[in-house]
């Protein structure tokens, strides 16, 4: 409060919790977060073959992208997934290598042999660049049931590859993801109302309402580049000085 000129904050939510913690709400610009330029490229012509394989073998599948991780919250995708059809469930992130939650994973995979599902849960690792966009773009939706996010860069991605995204309802997810309007939030564990949530992104009776969602994300979802955020963050560093 003393020695800032001013503080970015990535959403409103980071904002009012900042405001929250006693910082001036006058010093607290909100300047959200952009999109890597691969975003904006043709991503089937340019991915790898590797990956373009590894989404011919998956054939249907949804996807959730961050560090594996228990704030990530997959154990409720997986506990749905015996109530929605056979539609894959990939995970692409980095494993979480610390002493603390090192048998993160392992329990996700026994998770999903005892509820019969491990066969469609599938990690695959890392992805960056055209890649991450490739798999994006052929998922049948995005599921991101984190336990708390400032802005998640993953749902802002996969809005702008047209994606439907089913996210938890908290923190700053509702402000990407308005439910009923460009997806859907849900109670963050309630695995029951996601799997309905799922099951009605999938079903055929339902195409022409989620196509026009599709559209609606890509729209908004490609409106921030990095280059955008960063002529917002130039203005700001030099207000009053220009």
């Amino acid at each position: 409060n003393l020695l800032a000129d001013e503080v970015r904050a990535v959403s409103d939510w980071e904002k009012v919790q900042m405001i929250k913690l006693g910082v001036r709400e006058n010093l607290i610009t909100t300047i959200t977060n952009g999109l890597e330029d691969e975003a904006f490229m043709d991503v089937d012509a340019l991915a790898s073959r590797k990956v373009k394989a590894l989404v011919k073998n998956l054939d249907s599948y949804m996807i959730q992208i961050g560090r594996i991780y228990p704030i990530k919250n997959y154990e409720t995708v997986i506990r749905a997934l015996p109530h929605v059809p056979t539609v894959k469930y990939l995970i692409i992130g980095q494993e979480e290598k610390s002493s603390q939650y090192q048998n993160y994973k392992q329990g996700l995979i026994n998770l999903a042999k005892n509820l019969g599902v491990a066969d469609r849960v599938i990690f695959g690792g890392v992805l960056r660049g055209v890649d991450k966009y490739y798999v994006i773009k052929h998922s049948q939706l995005m599921v991101h049931m984190a336990l708390w996010e400032s802005f998640c860069n993953v749902v802002h991605e996969g809005m702008s590859q047209g994606r439907v995204c089913i996210v938890a309802n908290n923190t700053a997810l509702p402000l990407l993801i308005k439910n009923n309007v460009n997806g859907y939030t849900v109670n963050t564990k309630d695995s029951d109302e996601l799997a309905d949530k799922i099951n009605f992104v999938l079903d055929p009776k339902h195409k022409n309402l989620i196509e026009n969602i599709k559209k609606r994300n890509k729209k908004i979802g490609l409106q921030d580049s990095w280059s955008h955020v960063a002529d917002r963050m130039l203005k700001l560093y030099f207000k009053g000085n220009l």
